[in-house]
């Protein structure tokens, strides 16, 4: 079971080769490979902004400041690591419809 916060680092090898897993080059077909693999880093993406909410509510009081900042900063890591799982499976996909095009 995948860590709805950190999720997996993903890289374009990983990507294009679940692409060409599906077997298809039909645009559908490649559409729910691509929001399969986006979808972990979607949900990241919004428990990490919340992480992000909570810490700085925690960072007002000098009691919750310690937690606060580790919240912060745990929630600053999740949410590039979530973008840029993003921004990689759309530039694979980009790459791997122009190449099957």
């Amino acid at each position: 079971m995948q860590n709805p916060i950190f999720v997996r680092k993903l890289n374009r090898q990983m990507i294009l080769g679940e692409l060409k897993m599906s077997g298809s080059t039909d645009p559908d077909v490649l559409y729910s490979v691509k929001s399969k693999l986006v979808s972990p880093s979607k949900g990241a993406t919004w428990y990490s902004i919340a992480l992000i909410v909570v810490g700085l509510f925690l960072c007002i009081t000098i009691i919750g400041l310690p937690i606060g900042v580790m919240l912060l900063l745990m929630g600053a890591i999740a949410l590039f690591r979530a973008r840029r799982n993003v921004s990689a499976v759309n530039a694979a996909f980009e790459d791997f419809t122009k190449v099957s095009a």
